[in-house]
Protein backbone atom coordinates (compact mmCIF):
# COMPACT_ATOMS: atom_id res chain seq x y z
CA UNK A 1 0.00 0.00 0.00
CA UNK A 2 1.23 3.52 -0.76
CA UNK A 3 2.52 5.73 2.06
CA UNK A 4 -0.47 8.11 1.77
CA UNK A 5 -2.90 5.26 2.42
CA UNK A 6 -0.85 4.05 5.40
CA UNK A 7 -0.90 7.50 6.96
CA UNK A 8 -4.67 7.73 6.47
CA UNK A 9 -5.21 4.38 8.18
CA UNK A 10 -3.13 5.49 11.19
CA UNK A 11 -5.01 8.79 11.37
CA UNK A 12 -8.39 7.06 11.25
CA UNK A 13 -7.41 4.52 13.90
CA UNK A 14 -6.24 7.23 16.28
CA UNK A 15 -9.42 9.23 15.75
CA UNK A 16 -11.76 6.34 16.42
CA UNK A 17 -9.96 4.55 19.23
CA UNK A 18 -9.58 7.79 21.21
CA UNK A 19 -13.36 7.83 21.88
CA UNK A 20 -16.22 5.45 22.43
CA UNK A 21 -16.31 4.65 18.72
CA UNK A 22 -13.87 1.81 19.30
CA UNK A 23 -17.03 -0.29 19.46
CA UNK A 24 -18.17 1.07 16.07
CA UNK A 25 -14.92 0.79 14.13
CA UNK A 26 -15.07 -2.05 11.65
CA UNK A 27 -18.52 -3.14 12.86
CA UNK A 28 -21.77 -2.98 10.94
CA UNK A 29 -24.60 -1.21 12.73
CA UNK A 30 -28.19 -0.40 11.86
CA UNK A 31 -29.01 3.31 11.54
CA UNK A 32 -32.68 3.16 12.62
CA UNK A 33 -33.40 0.33 15.05
CA UNK A 34 -36.84 1.03 16.48
CA UNK A 35 -39.31 0.29 13.67
CA UNK A 36 -40.01 -2.73 11.45
CA UNK A 37 -40.45 -1.60 7.85
CA UNK A 38 -38.58 -1.34 4.57
CA UNK A 39 -35.89 1.30 4.04
CA UNK A 40 -34.09 1.99 0.78
CA UNK A 41 -31.69 4.26 -1.15
CA UNK A 42 -29.43 5.88 1.46
CA UNK A 43 -27.22 8.93 0.94
CA UNK A 44 -24.79 10.57 3.36
CA UNK A 45 -22.95 13.87 3.97
CA UNK A 46 -20.65 15.28 6.70
CA UNK A 47 -21.00 18.59 8.54
CA UNK A 48 -17.64 18.73 10.31
CA UNK A 49 -18.87 16.88 13.41
CA UNK A 50 -21.58 14.39 12.42
CA UNK A 51 -22.68 12.50 9.33
CA UNK A 52 -26.28 12.87 8.17
CA UNK A 53 -27.73 9.70 6.62
CA UNK A 54 -30.93 10.11 4.58
CA UNK A 55 -33.12 7.38 3.12
CA UNK A 56 -36.58 6.57 1.78
CA UNK A 57 -38.71 4.93 4.45
CA UNK A 58 -41.89 2.84 4.18
CA UNK A 59 -43.01 2.95 7.83
CA UNK A 60 -46.83 2.76 8.18
CA UNK A 61 -46.83 5.59 10.73
CA UNK A 62 -45.51 8.02 8.12
CA UNK A 63 -44.03 6.92 4.79
CA UNK A 64 -41.53 9.37 3.34
CA UNK A 65 -37.98 10.74 3.55
CA UNK A 66 -36.12 10.27 6.83
CA UNK A 67 -32.67 11.07 8.22
CA UNK A 68 -30.47 10.38 11.20
CA UNK A 69 -27.28 11.91 12.51
CA UNK A 70 -24.36 9.58 13.20
CA UNK A 71 -21.32 10.59 15.23
CA UNK A 72 -18.07 8.63 14.77
CA UNK A 73 -17.50 8.66 18.53
CA UNK A 74 -20.94 8.35 20.12
CA UNK A 75 -22.79 6.48 17.35
CA UNK A 76 -26.35 6.93 16.06
CA UNK A 77 -27.89 10.08 17.55
CA UNK A 78 -31.43 9.61 16.18
CA UNK A 79 -32.22 5.87 16.37
CA UNK A 80 -35.91 6.33 15.51
CA UNK A 81 -35.15 8.55 12.50
CA UNK A 82 -36.12 12.17 11.82
CA UNK A 83 -38.99 12.67 9.34
CA UNK A 84 -37.84 15.18 6.73
CA UNK A 85 -41.05 14.85 4.72
CA UNK A 86 -43.98 12.48 5.18
CA UNK A 87 -46.52 14.41 3.11
CA UNK A 88 -47.88 13.60 -0.33
CA UNK A 89 -47.29 10.44 -2.34
CA UNK A 90 -44.29 8.17 -2.77
CA UNK A 91 -40.88 9.74 -2.14
CA UNK A 92 -37.74 8.19 -3.67
CA UNK A 93 -33.98 8.54 -4.13
CA UNK A 94 -33.06 11.17 -1.53
CA UNK A 95 -29.72 12.98 -1.81
CA UNK A 96 -27.97 15.33 0.63
CA UNK A 97 -25.23 17.99 0.72
CA UNK A 98 -23.93 20.39 3.40
CA UNK A 99 -23.36 24.14 2.91
CA UNK A 100 -21.32 24.89 6.03
CA UNK A 101 -24.42 25.83 8.02
CA UNK A 102 -27.24 23.43 7.11
CA UNK A 103 -27.92 20.36 4.99
CA UNK A 104 -30.10 20.30 1.90
CA UNK A 105 -32.03 17.04 1.44
CA UNK A 106 -33.43 16.50 -2.08
CA UNK A 107 -35.82 13.80 -3.31
CA UNK A 108 -38.29 12.88 -6.06
CA UNK A 109 -41.90 13.37 -5.01
CA UNK A 110 -44.65 11.36 -6.75
CA UNK A 111 -48.33 12.21 -6.89
CA UNK A 112 -50.96 10.01 -5.29
CA UNK A 113 -51.60 8.11 -8.56
CA UNK A 114 -47.88 7.58 -9.32
CA UNK A 115 -48.28 9.23 -12.72
CA UNK A 116 -45.99 12.28 -12.34
CA UNK A 117 -43.14 13.25 -10.05
CA UNK A 118 -41.40 16.49 -9.06
CA UNK A 119 -38.14 17.38 -7.34
CA UNK A 120 -38.55 18.63 -3.77
CA UNK A 121 -36.06 19.59 -1.07
CA UNK A 122 -35.87 20.69 2.56
CA UNK A 123 -33.13 22.07 4.79
CA UNK A 124 -32.02 20.24 7.94
CA UNK A 125 -29.85 21.81 10.63
CA UNK A 126 -26.84 20.02 12.20
CA UNK A 127 -29.01 19.60 15.31
CA UNK A 128 -31.49 17.54 13.28
CA UNK A 129 -34.15 20.24 13.01
CA UNK A 130 -36.14 20.25 9.76
CA UNK A 131 -36.23 23.91 8.72
CA UNK A 132 -38.84 23.60 5.95
CA UNK A 133 -42.04 22.00 7.22
CA UNK A 134 -43.47 22.61 3.74
CA UNK A 135 -40.97 21.16 1.26
CA UNK A 136 -39.40 23.47 -1.32
CA UNK A 137 -40.38 22.71 -4.93
CA UNK A 138 -37.24 22.66 -7.08
CA UNK A 139 -39.06 21.56 -10.25
CA UNK A 140 -42.71 20.77 -10.96
CA UNK A 141 -42.45 20.72 -14.75
CA UNK A 142 -44.85 18.48 -16.73
CA UNK A 143 -44.12 14.77 -16.73
CA UNK A 144 -41.65 13.11 -14.38
CA UNK A 145 -38.53 14.50 -12.77
CA UNK A 146 -36.48 11.71 -11.16
CA UNK A 147 -33.05 10.66 -9.83
CA UNK A 148 -31.70 13.91 -8.41
CA UNK A 149 -28.18 14.87 -7.28
CA UNK A 150 -26.99 17.86 -5.23
CA UNK A 151 -23.70 19.65 -4.48
CA UNK A 152 -22.67 23.01 -2.95
CA UNK A 153 -20.26 25.55 -4.48
CA UNK A 154 -19.64 27.82 -1.49
CA UNK A 155 -22.50 30.17 -2.39
CA UNK A 156 -25.41 28.10 -3.73
CA UNK A 157 -26.43 24.51 -4.30
CA UNK A 158 -26.87 22.95 -7.71
CA UNK A 159 -29.58 20.29 -7.95
CA UNK A 160 -29.59 18.09 -11.09
CA UNK A 161 -32.10 15.48 -12.21
CA UNK A 162 -33.46 13.44 -15.12
CA UNK A 163 -36.36 15.41 -16.64
CA UNK A 164 -39.11 13.91 -18.84
CA UNK A 165 -40.99 17.10 -19.72
CA UNK A 166 -40.08 16.40 -23.37
CA UNK A 167 -41.31 12.80 -23.34
CA UNK A 168 -40.56 10.21 -24.45
CA UNK A 169 -36.94 11.37 -24.12
CA UNK A 170 -35.38 12.01 -20.72
CA UNK A 171 -33.01 14.99 -20.48
CA UNK A 172 -30.70 16.33 -17.78
CA UNK A 173 -31.87 19.51 -16.08
CA UNK A 174 -30.64 21.50 -13.11
CA UNK A 175 -31.50 24.41 -10.83
CA UNK A 176 -29.59 26.47 -8.29
CA UNK A 177 -30.94 26.73 -4.74
CA UNK A 178 -29.68 29.26 -2.18
CA UNK A 179 -28.81 28.28 1.41
CA UNK A 180 -31.99 30.14 2.40
CA UNK A 181 -34.03 27.73 0.26
CA UNK A 182 -34.80 30.02 -2.69
CA UNK A 183 -34.88 28.33 -6.11
CA UNK A 184 -33.02 30.59 -8.56
CA UNK A 185 -33.88 28.71 -11.77
CA UNK A 186 -37.57 27.91 -11.52
CA UNK A 187 -37.83 26.87 -15.18
CA UNK A 188 -34.72 24.70 -14.88
CA UNK A 189 -31.36 24.80 -16.66
CA UNK A 190 -31.03 22.51 -19.68
CA UNK A 191 -27.80 20.61 -19.04
CA UNK A 192 -28.20 17.99 -21.77
CA UNK A 193 -31.01 17.47 -24.29
CA UNK A 194 -29.12 15.09 -26.60
CA UNK A 195 -31.12 12.56 -28.67
CA UNK A 196 -32.73 9.63 -26.85
CA UNK A 197 -32.47 9.24 -23.08
CA UNK A 198 -30.09 10.72 -20.53
CA UNK A 199 -30.58 9.10 -17.14
CA UNK A 200 -29.34 9.16 -13.53
CA UNK A 201 -26.94 11.90 -12.56
CA UNK A 202 -23.83 12.09 -10.37
CA UNK A 203 -22.57 15.54 -9.35
CA UNK A 204 -19.57 17.26 -7.68
CA UNK A 205 -17.94 20.70 -7.44
CA UNK A 206 -14.17 21.18 -7.87
CA UNK A 207 -13.81 24.71 -6.47
CA UNK A 208 -14.41 26.30 -9.89
CA UNK A 209 -17.23 24.45 -11.68
CA UNK A 210 -19.67 21.60 -11.21
CA UNK A 211 -19.51 18.35 -13.16
CA UNK A 212 -22.77 16.42 -13.56
CA UNK A 213 -22.31 13.01 -15.25
CA UNK A 214 -24.98 10.63 -16.52
CA UNK A 215 -25.83 7.53 -18.57
CA UNK A 216 -26.44 8.68 -22.15
CA UNK A 217 -28.25 6.73 -24.90
CA UNK A 218 -27.56 9.12 -27.78
CA UNK A 219 -25.52 6.38 -29.45
CA UNK A 220 -28.23 3.71 -29.44
CA UNK A 221 -29.59 0.99 -27.15
CA UNK A 222 -26.46 0.82 -24.96
CA UNK A 223 -25.48 3.80 -22.86
CA UNK A 224 -22.22 5.71 -22.53
CA UNK A 225 -21.14 8.00 -19.71
CA UNK A 226 -21.26 11.71 -20.53
CA UNK A 227 -20.79 14.85 -18.48
CA UNK A 228 -20.45 18.60 -18.75
CA UNK A 229 -19.09 21.47 -16.68
CA UNK A 230 -21.59 23.92 -15.21
CA UNK A 231 -20.49 27.22 -13.69
CA UNK A 232 -21.80 28.52 -10.34
CA UNK A 233 -23.80 31.03 -12.41
CA UNK A 234 -25.63 28.14 -14.09
CA UNK A 235 -23.87 28.32 -17.49
CA UNK A 236 -23.33 25.01 -19.29
CA UNK A 237 -19.78 25.08 -20.67
CA UNK A 238 -19.73 21.87 -22.72
CA UNK A 239 -23.04 21.99 -24.57
CA UNK A 240 -22.34 18.86 -26.64
CA UNK A 241 -21.26 16.96 -23.53
CA UNK A 242 -17.95 15.35 -22.61
CA UNK A 243 -17.59 11.68 -23.58
CA UNK A 244 -16.22 9.97 -20.45
CA UNK A 245 -17.03 6.24 -20.61
CA UNK A 246 -17.41 5.06 -24.21
CA UNK A 247 -17.17 1.26 -23.99
CA UNK A 248 -19.00 -1.01 -26.50
CA UNK A 249 -20.96 -2.42 -23.55
CA UNK A 250 -23.67 -0.82 -21.45
CA UNK A 251 -22.36 1.69 -18.90
CA UNK A 252 -24.57 2.12 -15.87
CA UNK A 253 -25.12 4.77 -13.19
CA UNK A 254 -22.21 7.14 -12.59
CA UNK A 255 -21.04 8.94 -9.45
CA UNK A 256 -18.68 11.92 -9.23
CA UNK A 257 -16.19 13.33 -6.71
CA UNK A 258 -13.45 15.95 -6.79
CA UNK A 259 -10.08 16.35 -5.11
CA UNK A 260 -10.21 20.12 -5.66
CA UNK A 261 -8.09 19.93 -8.82
CA UNK A 262 -9.73 17.30 -11.02
CA UNK A 263 -12.97 15.36 -10.99
CA UNK A 264 -13.26 11.58 -10.97
CA UNK A 265 -16.26 9.80 -12.48
CA UNK A 266 -16.88 6.14 -11.56
CA UNK A 267 -19.33 3.72 -13.15
CA UNK A 268 -19.99 0.02 -13.70
CA UNK A 269 -20.07 -1.82 -17.03
CA UNK A 270 -22.25 -4.82 -17.86
CA UNK A 271 -20.56 -7.08 -20.40
CA UNK A 272 -23.33 -9.16 -21.94
CA UNK A 273 -25.95 -11.43 -20.33
CA UNK A 274 -23.47 -13.46 -18.23
CA UNK A 275 -23.45 -10.91 -15.41
CA UNK A 276 -19.70 -10.38 -15.64
CA UNK A 277 -18.77 -6.73 -15.49
CA UNK A 278 -16.22 -4.13 -14.47
CA UNK A 279 -15.91 -0.99 -12.39
CA UNK A 280 -14.19 1.87 -14.21
CA UNK A 281 -13.18 5.45 -13.46
CA UNK A 282 -11.94 8.45 -15.42
CA UNK A 283 -10.53 11.81 -14.37
CA UNK A 284 -11.71 15.11 -15.87
CA UNK A 285 -9.58 18.23 -15.48
CA UNK A 286 -10.81 21.80 -15.05
CA UNK A 287 -10.69 22.46 -18.80
CA UNK A 288 -13.13 19.59 -19.43
CA UNK A 289 -10.45 17.27 -20.85
CA UNK A 290 -10.76 13.57 -20.14
CA UNK A 291 -7.41 12.46 -18.69
CA UNK A 292 -8.16 8.74 -19.06
CA UNK A 293 -9.61 8.22 -22.53
CA UNK A 294 -9.89 4.46 -22.14
CA UNK A 295 -10.86 4.63 -18.49
CA UNK A 296 -9.14 3.38 -15.34
CA UNK A 297 -9.99 -0.27 -14.56
CA UNK A 298 -10.78 -0.27 -10.84
CA UNK A 299 -12.15 -3.82 -10.74
CA UNK A 300 -12.32 -6.12 -13.79
CA UNK A 301 -14.19 -9.37 -14.40
CA UNK A 302 -16.49 -9.25 -11.37
CA UNK A 303 -19.84 -10.98 -10.98
CA UNK A 304 -22.66 -8.45 -11.21
CA UNK A 305 -20.83 -5.29 -10.07
CA UNK A 306 -23.39 -2.57 -9.40
CA UNK A 307 -24.05 0.66 -7.55
CA UNK A 308 -20.64 2.32 -7.66
CA UNK A 309 -20.02 5.12 -5.16
CA UNK A 310 -17.06 7.45 -4.61
CA UNK A 311 -15.77 10.03 -2.12
CA UNK A 312 -12.51 11.95 -1.61
CA UNK A 313 -10.87 11.62 1.80
CA UNK A 314 -8.28 14.40 1.50
CA UNK A 315 -5.59 12.09 0.12
CA UNK A 316 -7.23 9.55 -2.19
CA UNK A 317 -10.55 8.78 -3.77
CA UNK A 318 -12.36 5.79 -2.31
CA UNK A 319 -14.55 3.78 -4.70
CA UNK A 320 -17.12 1.27 -3.42
CA UNK A 321 -19.36 -1.17 -5.26
CA UNK A 322 -21.63 -4.16 -4.75
CA UNK A 323 -20.88 -7.53 -6.29
CA UNK A 324 -22.10 -11.12 -6.10
CA UNK A 325 -19.58 -13.92 -5.72
CA UNK A 326 -20.85 -16.72 -7.94
CA UNK A 327 -20.21 -20.23 -6.64
CA UNK A 328 -19.28 -19.27 -3.10
CA UNK A 329 -20.88 -18.03 0.09
CA UNK A 330 -21.46 -15.56 1.60
CA UNK A 331 -22.33 -14.25 -1.87
CA UNK A 332 -23.47 -10.61 -1.63
CA UNK A 333 -20.55 -8.34 -0.76
CA UNK A 334 -19.44 -4.74 -0.80
CA UNK A 335 -15.92 -4.08 -2.00
CA UNK A 336 -13.80 -0.98 -2.37
CA UNK A 337 -10.50 0.35 -3.67
CA UNK A 338 -8.50 3.55 -3.34
CA UNK A 339 -7.66 5.56 -6.44
CA UNK A 340 -5.05 8.30 -6.15
CA UNK A 341 -5.55 11.73 -7.77
CA UNK A 342 -2.93 10.54 -10.29
CA UNK A 343 -5.17 7.61 -11.26
CA UNK A 344 -3.27 4.83 -9.47
CA UNK A 345 -5.51 2.02 -8.19
CA UNK A 346 -4.68 0.33 -4.91
CA UNK A 347 -5.66 -3.26 -4.07
CA UNK A 348 -9.31 -4.22 -3.62
CA UNK A 349 -10.49 -4.45 -0.01
CA UNK A 350 -13.54 -6.03 1.57
CA UNK A 351 -16.05 -3.61 3.07
CA UNK A 352 -18.99 -5.86 4.02
CA UNK A 353 -19.57 -9.61 3.77
CA UNK A 354 -23.20 -10.58 4.16
CA UNK A 355 -25.24 -13.78 3.84
CA UNK A 356 -28.18 -11.88 2.35
CA UNK A 357 -28.73 -9.08 -0.13
CA UNK A 358 -26.68 -5.90 0.20
CA UNK A 359 -27.34 -2.98 -2.13
CA UNK A 360 -26.61 0.64 -2.95
CA UNK A 361 -23.50 1.65 -1.00
CA UNK A 362 -22.74 5.34 -0.51
CA UNK A 363 -19.53 6.75 0.93
CA UNK A 364 -18.60 9.96 2.76
CA UNK A 365 -15.36 11.02 4.44
CA UNK A 366 -14.72 13.56 7.17
CA UNK A 367 -13.21 14.05 10.60
CA UNK A 368 -10.47 11.55 9.81
CA UNK A 369 -12.91 8.69 9.21
CA UNK A 370 -14.57 7.00 6.27
CA UNK A 371 -18.24 6.05 6.49
CA UNK A 372 -20.05 3.65 4.16
CA UNK A 373 -23.84 3.28 4.32
CA UNK A 374 -25.85 0.70 2.44
CA UNK A 375 -29.06 -1.34 2.24
CA UNK A 376 -28.88 -4.74 3.93
CA UNK A 377 -31.57 -7.39 4.26
CA UNK A 378 -32.09 -7.80 8.03
CA UNK A 379 -33.62 -10.68 9.98
CA UNK A 380 -33.22 -10.60 13.76
CA UNK A 381 -31.24 -8.13 15.87
CA UNK A 382 -31.11 -8.54 19.66
CA UNK A 383 -34.13 -10.82 19.50
CA UNK A 384 -36.22 -8.40 17.40
CA UNK A 385 -37.49 -9.63 14.05
CA UNK A 386 -37.30 -7.22 11.11
CA UNK A 387 -37.42 -9.29 7.92
CA UNK A 388 -36.91 -6.17 5.81
CA UNK A 389 -34.33 -4.15 3.93
CA UNK A 390 -32.74 -1.74 6.43
CA UNK A 391 -30.12 1.02 6.30
CA UNK A 392 -26.75 0.02 7.76
CA UNK A 393 -23.46 1.80 8.27
CA UNK A 394 -19.82 0.95 8.90
CA UNK A 395 -16.86 3.18 9.77
CA UNK A 396 -13.47 2.57 8.15
CA UNK A 397 -10.68 2.12 7.24
CA UNK A 398 -11.67 -1.41 6.41
CA UNK A 399 -10.16 -4.93 6.63
CA UNK A 400 -7.95 -6.23 3.86
CA UNK A 401 -9.07 -8.16 0.80
CA UNK A 402 -10.56 -11.56 1.42
CA UNK A 403 -11.06 -11.14 5.16
CA UNK A 404 -14.25 -12.77 6.38
CA UNK A 405 -16.06 -12.44 9.70
CA UNK A 406 -15.47 -15.05 12.36
CA UNK A 407 -19.25 -15.48 12.61
CA UNK A 408 -22.26 -14.45 10.57
CA UNK A 409 -22.70 -10.66 10.52
CA UNK A 410 -24.69 -8.79 13.16
CA UNK A 411 -27.59 -8.60 10.66
CA UNK A 412 -28.32 -12.25 11.28
CA UNK A 413 -27.11 -13.14 14.77
CA UNK A 414 -29.53 -14.75 17.20
CA UNK A 415 -28.50 -15.90 20.70
CA UNK A 416 -30.41 -19.20 20.74
CA UNK A 417 -28.53 -22.45 20.24
CA UNK A 418 -29.69 -26.03 19.70
CA UNK A 419 -27.75 -29.24 20.31
CA UNK A 420 -27.91 -31.54 17.25
CA UNK A 421 -26.42 -34.99 16.77
CA UNK A 422 -27.32 -36.90 13.59
CA UNK A 423 -30.52 -35.23 12.41
CA UNK A 424 -31.47 -31.57 12.22
CA UNK A 425 -35.26 -31.21 12.20
CA UNK A 426 -37.01 -28.24 10.65
CA UNK A 427 -40.74 -27.81 11.10
CA UNK A 428 -42.62 -27.15 7.83
CA UNK A 429 -43.72 -23.75 9.16
CA UNK A 430 -40.10 -22.64 9.49
CA UNK A 431 -39.66 -22.76 5.74
CA UNK A 432 -42.78 -20.89 4.62
CA UNK A 433 -43.54 -17.29 3.87
CA UNK A 434 -40.50 -16.66 1.64
CA UNK A 435 -39.27 -18.23 -1.57
CA UNK A 436 -35.74 -18.63 -0.16
CA UNK A 437 -35.02 -22.10 1.21
CA UNK A 438 -33.43 -22.70 4.60
CA UNK A 439 -29.67 -23.07 4.61
CA UNK A 440 -26.92 -24.12 7.01
CA UNK A 441 -23.74 -22.03 7.39
CA UNK A 442 -20.51 -22.80 9.22
CA UNK A 443 -18.68 -20.41 11.56
CA UNK A 444 -16.91 -18.65 8.68
CA UNK A 445 -20.26 -17.79 7.09
CA UNK A 446 -19.92 -20.34 4.25
CA UNK A 447 -22.98 -22.30 3.20
CA UNK A 448 -22.48 -26.02 3.81
CA UNK A 449 -25.88 -27.41 2.77
CA UNK A 450 -29.47 -26.65 1.81
CA UNK A 451 -32.08 -27.66 4.37
CA UNK A 452 -35.58 -29.00 3.81
CA UNK A 453 -38.64 -29.11 6.09
CA UNK A 454 -38.47 -32.19 8.30
CA UNK A 455 -35.35 -34.28 9.07
CA UNK A 456 -31.96 -33.32 7.58
CA UNK A 457 -29.05 -35.77 7.81
CA UNK A 458 -26.02 -33.86 9.15
CA UNK A 459 -23.81 -36.82 10.09
CA UNK A 460 -21.32 -35.95 7.33
CA UNK A 461 -20.55 -32.57 8.88
CA UNK A 462 -17.74 -32.02 11.35
CA UNK A 463 -18.75 -31.26 14.95
CA UNK A 464 -18.88 -27.57 15.77
CA UNK A 465 -21.00 -24.43 15.71
CA UNK A 466 -23.26 -23.77 12.70
CA UNK A 467 -26.05 -21.32 11.85
CA UNK A 468 -29.46 -22.16 10.38
CA UNK A 469 -30.95 -19.46 8.13
CA UNK A 470 -34.74 -19.63 8.26
CA UNK A 471 -37.67 -17.35 7.50
CA UNK A 472 -37.91 -16.47 11.20
CA UNK A 473 -34.24 -15.50 11.36
CA UNK A 474 -30.86 -17.12 11.91
CA UNK A 475 -30.24 -19.42 14.91
CA UNK A 476 -27.17 -21.19 16.20
CA UNK A 477 -26.91 -24.99 16.33
CA UNK A 478 -24.13 -27.08 17.84
CA UNK A 479 -23.39 -30.35 16.06
CA UNK A 480 -21.95 -33.17 18.20
CA UNK A 481 -21.00 -36.77 17.48
CA UNK A 482 -23.33 -39.60 18.46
Amino acid sequence: MRLSCTLLVVCCLLTIVSGRAGSLYGREFMIDTLERHTQWNPAVAFDGTNFLVVWEDRRPSGEGTYCSRVNPTTGVLDPVGIPVSVKGGLQCYPEVAFDGTNYLVVWEQWDANLTTSDIHCARVSPLGQVLDSIPIVVSDAPGCQIHSAVAFDGENYLVCWTDCRNEPAGDIYGARVTPAGTVLDTAGIVISAAPNHQLTTGLAFDGTNYLPAWSDFRGGSLSDIYGTRVTPAGEVLDTAGIGIGMSPDGDKRSEVASCGTNFIVVWDIERGPSGIGDVYAARIDRTGATLDSTGIPVAVGYDYPRFTAVAYDGTDYFVAWRRYVIGGTPSPCLFGARVSPAGEVDSTITLVVHNYAVQRPRVACGGGVMFVVYVGWTYIIDGKYYGRDRIWGKFGPFPGAGEEPAQPPAHDRQPKSTIVRAVLNLTPASNTGRSMSSRLFDMSGRKVMELVPGPNDVRQLAPGVYFVQETSGTRKVILTRE
